[in-house]
């Protein structure tokens, strides 16, 4: 199990562009996507940087939503709460 940070999920979405550091890819590669799991918090943050980043540029705030809502559904069953 890998319980992946906010930095991991948007490295995840340079991949969709090609754009993704290569020893990310790479790695990447060799793991199944059911071992990736995140955090509530993880989530958090990434919905707090869409809903500023709306205030100075609605149309990629529109873009990271889209992507940020397949993320969502793909995670589904591996997010981990917290207390």
């Amino acid at each position: 199990m890998y319980l992946i940070d906010t930095n991991v999920l948007s490295e995840f979405r340079k991949l969709l562009t090609g754009k993704a550091d290569s020893v990310f890819a790479e790695w990447f590669s060799t793991v199944s996507s059911e071992r990736l799991y995140v955090s509530v918090v993880t989530l958090f943050e990434i919905e707090n940087g869409i809903l500023r980043l709306e205030r100075r540029d609605a149309h990629q705030a529109s873009i990271l939503r889209h992507w940020f809502v397949q993320a969502r559904a793909q995670m589904q069953g591996r997010v981990i709460d917290i207390d």
